[in-house]
């Protein structure tokens, strides 16, 4: 798949040093351009009907905005209107200023402009596109977390994300799992290069002020989806040494990074001094329950002893917890001792396959259920 791009822009040196890194990046699509270096050569019902974005140069915006008027050409907040829906645009600006709606600075990493340029494709492909404005415009955290092991938190966790990225939401799914398994389900991460929550963390403990702009450098794109990630921590010791304050800084960098829409937090098993404090850190989390009496049981007196030792912290996040019935094995179970928001079904063909990402109906559907819960707490959702 390639994305055309109609340029408008008369500063060729910059264009073509822009172009080229482009072309080269390995993490994004193909990329085809079309360079206008004058707006009156363009024939918009024509050319434009052929194109997936447009970027254009602030000092040609004006004779541009004429010439799509000129033609009979229509734009609206969101970009240029086709026959085939919304075209999106965005305009490069010289001066450092407060940012309008639609522009990027000209002079920036050409790294992080091709990521926000990317970003405005993926936002503007498809109705979903069309973000409703959230509150503060700050992106949501999301966690999967439960106080059992082996309860399908990673294929809950991975389903969230991609079917959130899949309706055009920035999204960032971030594993924090002792043992992340993840990386099964998206294979294709491993062409991508060796990014990783380890490199990440030097970055912000080394410069925290540059940790985001690592990020927009680095970060992988799993291509079924869209969803964006990083690669599992290097080292073991990197992972087990990880301080809760030092997981909450992560979620701060990339939730602050204004790359995202969501970040989707897989969690460890349980409800400790380390899963509770980066929990308050979330706006919001799913715990999953399994069906058989033993592991509510054992829900319970791990709930239980929780309550005892860490009181304010689960007091703090009481009415952020959606609970989530999973049947991963087959029980055929559906009763909980909680009040159950939503059940996750279970599924044959991941029992006699590895399973793939969105490749099951029923599960998906489920998700989407989630989904649509978690825009309408701060969006409308559709």
């Amino acid at each position: 798949m390639s994305i055309t791009i109609a340029v408008i822009a008369s500063d060729l040196e910059y264009i073509t040093r822009l172009l080229s890194y482009m072309k080269a990046s390995p993490i994004y699509h193909t990329w085809r351009f079309q360079l206008y270096t004058n707006a009156e050569r363009l024939q918009p019902v024509t050319e434009l009907e052929r194109v997936e974005l447009i970027l254009v140069e602030e000092k040609l915006l004006p004779s541009f905005l004429a010439r799509i008027d000129a033609c009979g050409g229509q734009l609206d907040e969101q970009g240029y209107i086709s026959k085939g829906g919304n075209v999106p645009m965005a305009v490069l600006v010289t001066e450092r200023r407060e940012l309008k709606s639609g522009e990027l600075y000209k002079f920036q990493s050409a790294s992080s402009l091709l990521h926000q340029l990317q970003q405005r494709y993926e936002r503007g492909k498809s109705s979903y596109g069309k973000r409703a404005l959230m509150p503060q415009e700050q992106p949501r955290t999301v966690a999967i977390c439960s106080t059992l092991e082996q309860c399908g938190k990673t294929m809950m966790a991975l389903h969230t994300a991609a079917v959130l990225a899949s309706k055009g939401y920035r999204v960032f799914y971030c594993n924090f799992e002792l043992w992340n398994t993840s990386e099964l389900l998206m294979p294709q991460l491993k062409s991508q290069g060796s990014a990783s929550y380890s490199d990440l963390l030097y970055a912000v403990k080394s410069n925290a002020t540059q940790a985001a702009a690592w990020l927009a450098d680095n970060v992988l794109i799993e291509p079924t989806s869209r969803l964006h990630t990083l690669r599992a921590f290097q080292h073991e010791a990197d992972r087990s040494m990880l301080s809760a304050e030092d997981a909450k800084e992560l979620l701060r960098v990339i939730a602050s990074s204004n790359l995202y829409d969501y970040v989707i937090v897989d969690m460890p098993a349980g409800l400790d001094s380390w899963t509770l404090p980066v929990l308050t850190e979330c706006d919001m989390h799913y715990m999953l329950m399994l069906p058989q009496p033993i592991w509510q049981l054992k829900h319970h007196m791990a709930l239980a002893q929780a309550e005892q030792q860490f009181s304010e912290w689960l007091a703090e996040i009481s009415n952020k917890r959606w609970y989530v019935l999973n049947d991963p094995y087959g029980s055929c179970l559906n009763e909980s001792s909680n009040p159950i928001h939503e059940q996750l079904p279970y599924v044959k063909a991941w029992q006699e396959r590895e399973p793939l990402l969105l490749d099951s109906i029923s599960y998906r559907a489920a998700i989407e259920r989630c989904v649509q819960h978690l825009m309408i707490i701060g969006e409308k959702a559709g």
